[in-house]
């Protein structure tokens, strides 16, 4: 496409590691534990785990969504 446009091309850096964190979003947001995570990824603690849980805007409301449906709406 660069070329076509007669431009450099612009290569992201991407590389396996940042996979990682998709890897531990995606166990996280599956409703997967994160003791059990922890282990598979072989984080040494659960601070690790949370820092490579990225959540995403989506799932944090689909989670409240499904608190006000089981608990209501704070008065």
């Amino acid at each position: 496409m660069a070329e076509k446009e007669n431009r450099d091309p612009n290569f992201m850096d991407i590389y396996p590691h940042i996979f990682r964190h998709t890897f531990v979003t995606r166990c996280i947001q599956s409703g997967m534990n994160a003791a059990t995570v922890q282990k598979i990824a072989r984080h040494s603690n659960e601070k690790m785990t949370n820092y490579y849980t990225h959540l995403e805007e989506e799932h944090i409301d689909d989670e409240y969504e499904r608190y006000v449906q089981k608990y209501g709406t704070e008065t």
